[in-house]
């Protein structure tokens, strides 16, 4: 019962704290009277009673302390004052403003970065991952029937295949789609429920469907169908006449296997009926074939099996398989992984980290713009201080008032950061890079990119670690002081130089160096980006225009697709110089998976392109030495090659390529080592200049050309962006069910993986570049600013002895621009690094551009002049008269 009534007394004394204190204060003060009337009995006069009671009742402020020490309420109580004079101090501040825009920016940018990349490398949505398997490598599909009759391992097995299928639409040419075939045990492994209708059941896996079931994605119903219910039961018909109804629609958040959901889910039984790129088609050709690996497979383990275990036990089902799987029974060791590859894995880390260090940086810089004005804000309050000191208060006690003014403006820095991320992430949401470049998962971007409770909590957490460690170490420097030459003031004397102040000075060079990395990495990335667009490709890109027939889709046979391609071609040359016409392979795609050799050389990796008789010219690949493609080997199919220079080089360093013979075949990897199937000599017959045939900003080392008469068009025009429309009609007129891409060589180069990569990046890097120089500026003109302030009476004096206001603005630019200087030779030595790992991101140009640095040098050099040059001038106006009274 004590213990009860003392916590009500507590409770009654936390909540009437007023009432308390001022009965508090009233009895007291009767105490007082009453001595006082006792002592003018006694003769005193009034005022020598009072005088005398007030001394024998002792210190009144001492003893209400011991009286709030008694109640237990005296720590709340004086975190709530502190509160309340921190929010009054603080809004009497001119730099509240600029701290909590500081606060806000730098936790409000990596706020909204890891609510983006929460979106980006979220793991896929797995209900008890510790037994979830995957296998990432293609495998056939005889393997995965046998890995899925392996007794007591896997207590349920999937595989999975993604391709491309052209879908009719009503009244217009066919749509090209992602596909992602499955087997029956695919949706259950992930424990999905249908946003609509449902899911593929068990046993819809069969090759007796007439009409296969499909699941569509959340993203392609709200982009196909526009979001309609009654999308259920619907048919879907594919380009090469198959037909498959619609079942259900997944949830929005679904991405299933891999990082992007694709546009529908269809039984692997469906395989069956659908086309390929190479035209193989039929059960004989992919479920019963051992040769042909075309599957990944994922599966839960049985309880009680390990992953060790289903690594030993899944390479054995691997070795005596007796198929093309028995060579990775040695790669299961490394590529059996328990739990989701989507995400942030060992593979992306790197990259998530590149991203992060940027954001972190300009939450530095932040931070330390707010160290700056708590630094400069003790300084002015060395004097109150002082005298809170000399009149009893503790040190203990103003460290904890000051950093509670840090809290407060930690929860205001922390609310203004999520407002700022929200409205940042709609901005991103709804911008076109992002579904240009990452092609969301589902229409409701916004809603996957909204900051969740985890994130808020810990944008409140960064918001108070960062304001604390802001104002934690300005704190201590302002209690620790010498109490009489702080009551005098003496910070204001003269030849108080801006060296001084060593923290501040180390700030602004932190604060330099990192603004530094930013922009030089912006620079260099941004001309690296222009340099992709408009570097020497080895290729004439300018005038090339591209139109890729995919007939397979169509499930065309070999006579038809050549029928196609001979009446399209003569469509297009209605438009193009049937001479500007070529067939072959589009630069930039270049095939792999080839094994090159020569008498004396072994056997390696190469690439090849096929070209018609005239695709060199109309590309602009000069052919250096030899001859290019003849009709006649074309039509013949001579056993004719011309390489690369590069591949002469690496096959004929001294010798003259041309007449030599090159052995080619495609590579079989088995147990005891790889060998080549399909071997046959070609002649070499030419060797033609260098180009970036296989992707941007490689000269792949062995590159071979062989003739053809059909592949992808070719074409050179004056204006090819203007033929766009005309070649698209032509493959409408001569055929509406086949899917024709018609592109300009700019545009298939703009959209390769590594320039889309450079330019957002580089992007990325500017615009966290630019506000952090902002960011930096600020602080330096805070701390110029300040000392400015604190050398009143110094310039004042140097005035009126006769010094010039241009020599007090140079002397105050000089001693500015000092700290900046150091700032700028560290930033440059951090750059070097910097762009060393960025390296993969740069076309044409050198991790150490002289332009790209200086440029960027530049924009910070004139920031801080001009940060600097704002106080010099008002340096240069003090009335030296009014500055010497002011002391």
């Amino acid at each position: 019962m004590r213990a009860l009534h003392a916590a009500l007394n507590w409770i009654q004394s936390l909540f009437r704290s007023r009432q308390f204190e001022r009965e508090m204060q009233a009895e007291m003060q009767a105490h007082v009277e009453q001595q006082a009337e006792l002592n003018a009995a006694r003769g005193m006069t009034e005022r020598d009673a009072l005088a005398a009671a007030r001394r024998d009742f002792g210190n009144v402020g001492y003893l209400q302390e011991q009286s709030r020490d008694a109640r237990g309420t005296r720590f709340i109580e004086e975190t709530k004052r502190d509160l309340l004079y921190g929010m009054r101090a603080l809004l009497r501040t001119p730099g509240f403003t600029i701290a909590i825009l500081s606060l806000a920016l730098g936790i409000g940018v990596n706020t909204a970065m890891l609510a983006f990349m929460r979106y980006i490398f979220a793991p896929t949505q797995l209900e008890h991952p510790e037994n979830y398997t995957e296998f990432p490598i293609q495998i056939t599909y005889p393997t995965w029937k046998l890995i899925e009759a392996e007794p007591n391992l896997y207590a349920t097995t999937a595989a999975y295949v993604r391709l491309n299928v052209a879908i009719e639409q009503a009244g217009r040419g066919p749509l090209e789609t992602e596909a992602q075939l499955v087997s029956d045990g695919y949706f259950p492994i992930y424990g999905t429920r249908a946003h609509l209708g449902r899911m593929l059941l068990r046993g819809e896996d069969n090759d007796a469907l007439a009409s296969p079931a499909v699941v569509l994605s959340y993203a392609f119903w709200q982009r196909a169908y526009g979001g309609d219910s009654s999308v259920v039961r619907r048919t879907l018909r594919t380009s090469n006449g198959s037909v498959f109804t619609i079942v259900g629609v997944a949830p929005g958040n679904f991405v299933g296997s891999e990082l992007r959901a694709p546009d529908f889910w269809a039984p692997l039984s469906s395989r069956l009926i659908l086309p390929s790129a190479n035209g193989v088609q039929g059960a004989s050709k992919w479920l019963n074939n051992p040769g042909r690996s075309w599957l990944t497979f994922a599966g839960r383990l049985k309880p009680g099996v390990t992953l060790a275990q289903a690594r030993i036990r899944t390479a054995g089902v691997f070795a005596r398989s007796a198929t093309a799987d028995t060579g990775l029974a040695r790669t299961v060791g490394t590529y059996l992984t328990s739990g989701s590859s989507t995400g942030l894995t060992a593979n992306n880390a790197t990259s998530a980290a590149l991203i992060f260090s940027a954001t972190i940086m300009v939450l530095l810089i932040g931070c330390a713009n707010v160290a700056n004005l708590m630094l400069a804000r003790g300084v002015r309050r060395r004097r109150e201080i002082a005298v809170r000191m000399s009149l009893g208060a503790s040190r203990v006690r103003l460290i904890r008032q000051l950093a509670t003014e840090s809290l407060v403006l930690a929860f205001i820095g922390g609310a203004v950061a999520l407002a700022l991320s929200i409205a940042l992430l709609r901005f991103v949401a709804t911008s076109d890079t992002l579904h240009d470049i990452l092609q969301p998962n589902s229409a409701n971007v916004m809603q996957q990119l909204t900051p969740n409770t985890t994130i808020v909590v810990l944008t409140f957490i960064a918001a108070f670690v960062s304001a604390v460690a802001s104002g934690l170490l300005p704190a201590l420097r302002s209690t620790n002081m010498d109490l009489s030459s702080a009551t005098r003031d003496d910070g204001a004397a003269m030849g108080n130089r801006l060296s001084r102040s060593k923290l501040r000075t180390g700030l602004v060079i932190g604060q330099v160096a990192l603004s530094l990395v930013l922009l030089i990495s912006a620079s260099v990335l941004v001309r690296s980006a222009r340099n992709a667009l408009v570097m020497d490709m080895g290729f004439d890109r300018d005038q090339l225009l591209t139109a890729t027939a995919s007939t397979y889709h169509a499930a065309y046979s070999d006579v038809q697709r050549k029928e196609f391609g001979r009446l399209f071609e003569e469509r297009i040359a209605l438009s193009v110089n049937p001479a500007n016409i070529a067939r072959g392979t589009v630069p930039t795609h270049a095939f792999d998976g080839l094994l090159v050799g020569t008498s004396t050389t072994p056997r390696k990796q190469g690439r090849l392109a096929f070209a018609s008789a005239n695709y060199f010219s109309v590309t602009g690949i000069d052919i250096t030495k030899g001859r290019a493609f003849t009709a006649q080997d074309v039509q013949s199919g001579a056993p004719v090659v011309v390489i690369s220079e590069q591949t002469a080089q690496t096959l004929w360093p001294d010798t003259d390529p041309i007449g030599r013979p090159i052995t080619v075949g495609r590579p079989v990897y088995g147990v005891t080592g790889d060998s080549a199937a399909d071997v046959h000599v070609v002649t070499v017959v030419g060797v033609a200049r260098d180009a970036q045939i296989t992707k941007v900003g490689l000269i792949p080392n062995t590159l071979l050309y062989m003739p053809a008469d059909s592949g992808d068009f070719v074409m050179r025009a004056p204006n090819p962006d203007k033929l766009i429309a005309a070649i698209t009609e032509a493959a409408r007129i001569v055929d509406p069910k086949v899917l024709v891409r018609v592109e300009t060589m700019d545009d298939i180069i703009t959209k390769q993986g590594v320039v889309q990569a450079t330019g957002v990046t580089a992007t990325y890097a500017g615009v966290l570049g630019l506000l952090a120089l902002m960011l930096s500026a600020i602080g330096i003109f805070g701390v110029v600013a300040y000392a400015v302030s604190q050398r009143t009476r110094e310039i004042g004096v140097r005035i009126a002895i006769g010094a010039q206001r241009s020599d007090v603005v140079a002397m105050v630019l000089r001693q500015g621009m000092k700290p900046v200087a150091y700032g700028a030779a560290v930033g440059l030595l951090l750059s070097a690094a910097a762009m060393r790992v960025l390296r993969v991101f740069l076309f044409g140009i050198s991790p150490v551009d002289p332009l790209g640095y200086g440029v960027a040098v530049l924009f910070v050099g004139t920031a801080a002049v001009l940060a600097c040059y704002i106080p010099a001038r008002r340096a240069a106006a003090i009335d030296p008269v009014g500055a010497i009274r002011s002391e």
